[in-house]
């Protein structure tokens, strides 16, 4: 751990403390947890921060603004060689290889201003030299955003108020029937009639998967259902695999008390399923999926209500997280908020190969923007979709 001194506008000192190794995080968890508490979507656990440093064994910088012996910030850097994939929605045009620094989980915690970034920042430049310094999708006006796009100086910033991705959450109330009820007059005819129908047929059971010994057989019927989505046709990213890095995950869950994934069967037949992360009071949902065989009984649409239900009743979480982007027209409809987050990337103007990535990125997103224009961008996706199907077969 290095330490860099500096005195703050108000006058009273504070320390930039620099982490450089697993083995010294251990005290700042704490400060993790809390600062991570108060953001308005997921953030991982310092247990899962530390977990994917310690298995990714890449370079990273874990800055900490510490003012009169108060922890008030912390970002966590990543450096990778990378080969990443460029193109229009999910059209995959080319690679190119890059020196990536990441911002972990996309968020600057605690303290935000131009003072304490642009020290993090700094440092990192001072560390690293990188092709591309990639943010993730921020909150459109949150404080990172607002101290990112007003940074004059030795880098640019990409983004595109253009493609504004909507992150969408439910915030859950006290009870389910006032969440069902706040929904909209088409969703709760539909949606939630059709969950409640289905739930009276005693051939429809679902299990909540938070116990050791529930793991093994969830990611066997998992898997089998992941198989037959349409979605498994998109690659890794869309699938749900049975394999020992996920059985790995779930236990380390399991242990930690942060394990729920659901499962629902019809007529003993596993039908459908979703796994997410938990942290705090908030409830990620990262990846689902159900047998077209059972479509229509919705089943997909019934486990997530039920999961919904489950969350209010059962446990003390506060957020639903739908995640970043995607044109799921099920988000909207089961959403009661949402944030509006663009995808911003910085890099230096004076060189070649940082400024082409960054044009090039503002580029591919202004075809898109046209593509959107003339056919519609629901049209646009579904042709994507076919395309990347008809490619990986």
């Amino acid at each position: 751990m290095e330490a860099l001194r500096q005195v703050s506008r108000s006058g009273s000192r504070m320390k930039i403390l620099t982490y450089k190794t697993t083995s010294d995080l251990a005290t700042i968890g704490d400060a993790w947890d809390r600062l991570s508490e108060p953001e308005p979507r997921f953030v991982p656990s310092f247990s899962e921060l530390r977990y994917e440093l310690e298995i990714s064994k890449s370079d990273f910088r874990i800055l900490v603004a510490v003012d009169n012996s108060q922890v008030v910030s912390i970002a966590c850097f990543v450096y990778r060689n990378v080969t990443k994939p460029y193109g229009i929605t999910e059209i995959k045009l080319f690679r190119l290889s890059i020196k990536e620094v990441s911002l972990f989980g996309s968020c600057v915690l605690g303290q935000v201003d131009e003072y304490i970034f642009g020290k993090f920042l700094r440092l990192i430049i001072n560390d690293w030299s990188f092709d591309l310094l990639e943010l993730g999708y921020i909150i459109i006006d949150s404080p990172l955003y607002n101290v990112v796009t007003k940074l004059r100086g030795g880098l640019i910033v990409g983004k595109s108020r253009r493609n504004v991705a909507i992150q969408w959450l439910i915030k859950l109330p006290k009870t389910f029937a006032d969440y069902t009820g706040s929904l909209g007059s088409s969703t709760r005819r539909s949606a939630v009639r059709q969950f409640k129908k289905l739930e009276r047929q005693s051939a429809f059971t679902v299990h909540v998967i938070h116990r050791l010994d529930q793991i093994a057989k969830f990611l066997q019927d998992a898997e089998k259902i992941s198989r037959r989505t349409y979605q498994w046709n998109y690659g890794p990213g869309a699938r749900f695999y049975n394999d020992a890095v996920t059985r790995e995950r779930l236990v380390r869950f399991a242990k930690e008390k942060k394990l729920r994934c659901y499962i629902a069967y019809f007529d003993g037949q596993p039908c459908a399923f979703a796994y997410g992360e938990w942290n705090h009071r908030t409830y990620l949902y990262r990846i689902a999926g159900y047998d077209p065989k059972y479509v229509s009984k919705s089943p997909g649409t019934a486990l997530m209500l039920w999961m919904i239900r489950d969350l209010i009743d059962n446990t003390d979480c506060g957020v639903f997280d739908f995640d970043v982007g995607g044109y799921f027209e099920y988000k909207p409809r089961l959403g009661n908020t949402s944030l509006n987050c663009v995808r911003l990337q910085m890099g230096y103007p004076y060189r070649p190969y940082s400024f082409f990535l960054i044009t090039l990125d503002q580029i591919l997103n202004l075809a898109k923007n046209i593509l959107g224009l003339f056919i519609g961008q629901d049209r646009l996706m579904q042709r994507a979709k076919r395309l990347r199907r008809y490619g990986d077969s």
